[in-house]
């Protein structure tokens, strides 16, 4: 007896499983407690100030019992009143702002029980920080006669125009009531035009008002995510593409928008609802907006926005138009419930997208449009992959947020691409379509009007199988962790695809990729005749694919096929991506050219990414110039990839270890052992998942010359990822504040990574600008870069400056005046050869006392410096530091360590310390270990590129270079082993010995006397020594309590105090926090009256070092010698007294005897 077929059960006969609590971290709302189940909008459009200002009424519905108050979200909206029931309520708080997430409006309700009903009035405005809306004026827009306005609120950006529960877990209504003077759209349907026959929805519903506004009302009956909210401003046209169907766009471009969707758009929505079920929305209208929007298209309920590059002259993207349709279904009807289950609304959207485009296309041509769109589907889902390789867990398809995490940071084509091969590999798995598409079509039938998680898809999967033995055996048999979790960047199956249209494209790759040079006999423009653009660019990302092209090729493919010439944006981006593989590419300023008038993130974005690779600058030039022009959704997301986001160093409560010391004292080993020891994952270090190492090292950073830079060897590093080194040219200059913005984009890129940065290195100039970005600690180096030595004379003084430099003079003595006229006489960067340094000082001293405090009185570089200021620009040099001393104090605990959202960072910084005898025996045996490694042939190679030799520029700074020149110059002329050459190696050896102590000096100087009494001001950062004199007791002194203290600040434990650690740390730390009250106390001179013989030339010390100077033989000395010299007199009679009572007593005595 023959099998009774199994028959797919009805739409709607599978019940949908009870409805779950959710937990969505993208939103602060109490979205468990009480439900907005309605929003009434009452706004008005202010042109001028570019905001939105009104009023939103909530109609709520109370979830449980005992619920005393509403929390929503908001972000950078001025909150002015609130009314419960009708009755004003002062008690709303309007909480702290979390980046990304806002800031929660708390409001008291009075305690309530489930079902309960209410509303809530809130009156308040948007601000010019909106993240939600795009405002263009007049100019910016195609027809150059109105201001533009158009809103995108996907994913988490409603919340910036309207104090609303912003998370997709919950569906509304909404009315609303706008009064604007230029016409106005919105999500929803126009008031008094819902039935489906209406083909002019957007009229306004009054006359024009007495303030030349009009009023525009609109509902949308069918619940939806807030964040399909969407309002549109502007001149706009509209035209009728058949029943149901229209289009919005710009009068110049009304006409082409037309032709280029009338042929498709309702046969696209006939189609899709004979494939799934009845269109519920009533009418399917779209909008082309200007070249800003940063989507292909926004799937807003009744109002789907579109870019405009969509409109191309070709039709060739109308499968755009399709895709915004088809979320219709997915995403507007059946919703994500969080952000984590985004492939729901996209993934299947997608799948019924490429399902409607070969039916359209007919049972002929149609599988194969299908297969070529999911090849092309494939290379953007490889980009998206190795877009994430650094952050892996945002390449599983259900992706993984930590807490304030925005869900834009994680848009990609993975929930598109490998979503929608989840749902075709179903539907092979389950028997193909026949048997596949009653279960999309029971999916939304089921789940209507309702948000889903991926747990309740994979329950109707299996419960809607449930009566068919061999299906329901192979759903069983999914590995659902494998295509849900993967971090590996592959699909865990190997998708077979149509590949009918692709293969001219693959073939035509395959041998361009065997091209060399110049040499492209045999092509033309034959070549691709016929093929459509979609073919077009299947063959460029094949040859992106595969191995790289150069720029000859890629001009000789432009040559014969004319891709840079192309209009339709997808070629243009496909052909740049190929041609900006190499740096000699001649495209790169074309790609910049063309970028800033594309605001769709699918083009701006890989771009900007590839033409920074290639001349970064370049690239950050280009966008810094147009930012303006891209919507702040897309302008953020190119910050992040240009590493612009910010010049700070990391987001809220995350940690930075920073390891500093001299030459010499193994920072590096350190460095790689704390890292190690992190990626262990043992638990020790909180949730961080291991670390990368930054180097601040400004020699290392230099390619090549590995030994006079003393880099660790890829053995020493021990597999720890090492960022900024080997990527500068010998000669190439690299400033402190490109170091600053580029160590600060990959620590806040560790940080998304969950991984703890590591800044390592010695020079500590650069440690200190990224810890302290903007503080006085600069200012000396400021100073000198200002008033250099080679500087060319100054421009002539002000007026006002010139008045107030003529007051500061008029206090000086006859002398002093002849010592200032010679002083201005002296060129700059020069002192005057015949005025003493006493006398320089003094005069100084009279000029800005303040200044004279802090030099000196023999350091006539830093007196000479500090006069020069006030010659050159009429101030004092203090007057400038007090300044800024002014400007940093109000922001002094971090603020240029803080990200978008203000929140401070946390560092820990490890000073490893060597007892400097010890320490030089070290660097000089290091030294010879450097030329048995291969220094001078290094330095040899170096030399004979020829390049011009500037001791004070780039890698020709490194100590060894110029020690070893005359040697190198001598051993030219094939000479190395006789008696002038011994002589000069050994020269060489020996200054490079001092060198190296010298500098080992300094950086312990500078750490000592610099930055350890900034750090010990700084309440964000903890600054402990760790003494590594004792080599053999490296992880008792130094590796141990390392991990103890990084351990003991990643958890956010109480560190001990620093001074306690070892000897050699109380020795060499701040005994406490130095006053911020006065900026020049720490480098106050003060005369020692007691050493001071005469008064022209005094004997200044440091006020901090006064009580070392007293403890000091000569000071000894000097007192004593005074106290010969000038005996108090007090003391003198009071001996004198003592000496008669003697006398008095012994005469008394000896009479007695008598």
């Amino acid at each position: 007896m023959a099998s009774v077929p199994w028959i797919p059960p009805a739409p709607g006969s599978i019940p949908a499983p009870p409805r779950p609590e959710y937990a969505d971290r993208h939103t602060q709302g109490n979205i468990a407690d009480v439900r907005s189940t309605h929003l009434h909008l009452d706004w008005r459009v202010d042109w001028e100030a570019k905001t939105l200002a009104g009023s939103v009424e909530h109609t709520l519905l109370v979830l449980k019992n005992g619920t005393d108050a509403l929390v929503l979200d908001t972000s950078y909206l001025d909150i002015q009143h609130v009314d419960v029931e009708g009755r004003k309520c002062d008690a709303w708080k309007l909480a702290e702002r979390k980046p990304a997430l806002g800031s929660a409006l708390t409001i008291p309700i009075g305690k309530r029980k489930e079902g309960d009903k209410l509303k809530v009035l809130i009156r308040y405005s948007t601000t010019a920080k909106c993240t939600a809306l795009g405002w263009l004026t007049a100019e910016q827009t195609e027809g150059k006669k109105m201001p533009f306005l158009y809103s995108q609120c996907q994913a988490i950006h409603a919340r910036s125009i309207v104090p609303v529960q912003d998370s997709p877990s919950h569906k509304l209504t909404y009315t609303s009531r706008v009064q604007s003077s230029i016409p106005i759209l919105m999500s929803a349907l126009a008031a008094g035009r819902i039935e489906a026959t209406e083909t002019h929805p957007g009229d306004a519903v009054s006359g024009e008002l007495e303030s030349g506004e009009k009023v525009y009302e609109f509902k949308q009956p069918i619940g939806i995510p807030s964040y399909l909210i969407a309002i549109v401003g502007g001149d706009l046209v509209f035209s009728d593409l058949g029943p149901r169907v229209g289009v919005w766009a710009e009068p110049p471009m009304a006409k082409r928008a037309e032709w280029e969707f009338k042929t498709n758009a309702h046969r696209y929505l006939t189609a899709a609802e004979e494939t799934i079920s009845p269109y519920s929305w009533s009418r399917f209208d779209s909008v082309v907006l200007p070249p800003s929007f940063p989507y292909g298209g926004m799937e807003n309920a009744n109002l789907t926005t579109l870019t405009p590059s969509l409109i191309c002259g070709d039709r060739s993207q109308c499968d755009v138009l399709l895709h915004e349709l088809s979320h219709s279904w997915s995403g507007n009807l059946t919703s994500c419930a969080t952000w984590s289950d985004f492939w729901l609304n996209e993934g299947i959207n997608v799948w019924i997208e490429r399902l409607l485009l070969s039916i359209v296309h007919g049972p002929e041509a149609g599988p194969a449009h299908r297969g070529l769109s999911y090849i092309m589907g494939s290379k953007a889902l490889a980009d998206a992959f190795d877009q994430f390789k650094n952050n892996t867990r945002f390449r599983r398809l259900v992706p993984v947020y930590h807490a304030g995490e925005d869900p834009d940071d994680a848009f990609s084509s993975i929930p598109y691409e490998a979503g929608s091969n989840l749902i075709l590999h179903l539907e092979d798995l389950v028997g193909g379509l026949d048997l596949f598409l009653p279960f999309i079509r029971s999916w939304f039938k089921t789940f209507y009007d309702r948000s889903v998680t991926t747990q309740e898809f994979k329950q109707h999967l299996s419960d809607y199988y449930a009566s068919n033995e061999e299906i329901s055996k192979k759903i069983k048999a999914i590995d659902w962790d494998a295509w849900l979790h993967n971090e590996s960047g592959k699909l865990p199956v190997k998708m077979e695809y149509d590949d009918t249209l692709a293969v001219q494209a693959f073939a035509l790759a395959e041998r361009w990729e065997k091209v060399k040079g110049n040499d492209t006999e045999g092509f033309g423009k034959k070549d691709i005749e016929g093929w459509t653009s979609d073919q077009k660019v299947v063959f460029l990302e094949r040859l992106h694919l595969g191995p790289h092209i150069s720029a000859e090729v890629a001009s000789a493919l432009d040559k014969h096929y004319g891709f840079s010439s192309e209009t339709n944006g997808e070629i243009l981006l496909a052909f740049f991506l190929v041609a900006l593989e190499d740096k000699k590419t001649q495209y790169a300023e074309k790609c910049a050219a063309w970028v800033p008038t594309v605001g769709r993130m699918k083009y701006a974005r890989p771009l900007y990414r590839s033409l920074f690779l290639i001349k970064p600058e370049l690239a950050r030039e280009t966008f810094v110039a147009n930012r303006t022009f891209y919507h702040p959704i897309a302008a953020a997301l190119i910050e992040k990839d240009l590493g612009l986001s910010s010049m700070s160093t990391v987001k809220p409560s995350r940690h930075v270890v920073t390891i500093i010391g001299s030459t010499g004292t193994g920072k590096s080993q350190l460095a790689v052992e704390v890292a190690q020891a992190l990626q262990a994952r043992d638990g020790r270090f909180g949730a961080y998942d291991g670390a990368e190492a930054v180097s601040a090292d400004s020699m290392q950073m230099y390619r090549g010359l590995d030994v006079i830079t003393n880099k660790a060897t890829r053995e020493e590093m021990q597999g720890v990822k090492h960022h900024l080194m080997d990527f500068l040219e010998p000669g190439e200059q690299y400033t402190v504040g490109e170091f600053v913005r580029e160590a600060g984009a990959l620590i806040e890129s560790c940080h998304d990574e969950r991984k703890v940065p590591i800044v390592v290195g010695g020079t500590t100039y650069y440690v200190q600008h990224l810890l302290f970005p903007g503080r006085l600690v600069s200012l000396q180096r400021k100073d000198e870069q200002r008033w250099s030595d080679d500087e060319e004379a100054p421009p002539a003084l002000s007026a006002t400056a010139a008045a107030a430099l003529q007051q500061h003079l008029s206090v000086l003595t006859e002398e002093q005046q002849q010592a200032w006229a010679a002083l201005a006489a002296s060129r700059p960067g020069k002192l005057p050869e015949h005025v003493g340094d006493a006398a320089l000082w003094g005069l100084l001293d009279t000029l800005d006392p303040a200044m004279a405090r802090r030099w000196h009185w023999r350091d006539t570089r830093k007196v000479g410096r500090s006069l020069r200021v006030l010659l050159e620009t009429g101030r004092r040099h203090s007057e400038w530091i007090e300044e800024q001393q002014r400007q940093d104090s109000s922001s002094r605990r971090a603020e240029a360590v803080k990200d978008a959202g203000g929140a401070a960072a946390k560092h820990l910084v490890l000073w490893v310390w060597c007892e400097p005898e010890t320490l030089q025996r070290r660097l000089a045996a290091r030294v010879g270990k450097m030329v048995e490694r291969g220094l001078l042939a290094e330095i040899q190679e170096l030399r004979t590129k020829g390049a011009d030799v500037d001791y004070t520029r780039g890698i020709y700074q490194a100590i060894g270079y110029k020690e070893f020149a005359s040697f190198l110059a001598h051993c030219d002329g094939g000479s190395t082993d006789d008696a002038e050459g011994k002589r000069l190696f050994a020269h060489a050896l020996e200054r490079m010995q001092i060198g190296t102590r010298q500098y080992a000096k300094y950086q312990t100087k500078w750490i000592r006397n610099t930055l350890a009494p900034e750090v010990a001001e700084a309440d964000e950062v903890d600054f402990f020594l760790l003494d590594a004199t004792d080599l053999s007791r490296w992880k008792e002194n130094v590796g141990g309590p390392a991990l103890d203290l990084v351990s003991k600040f990643l958890n956010d434990a109480p560190l001990p105090d620093a001074r306690s650690l070892s000897a050699a740390a109380a020795s060499q730390l701040p005994q406490a926090p130095r006053s911020l009250a006065d900026p020049l106390g720490r480098n106050a001179m003060e005369v020692c009256t007691v050493c001071t013989k005469d008064a022209a030339t005094p004997v200044l010390v440091r006020l901090d070092d006064m009580q070392a100077h007293i403890q000091t033989r000569s000071h000894r000395l000097a007192s004593r010698s005074t106290q010969r010299a000038a005996p108090d007199p007090e003391v003198v009679a009071r001996k004198r007294e003592e000496r008669r009572r003697v006398r008095e007593g012994l005469l008394t005595a000896q009479a007695e005897e008598q």
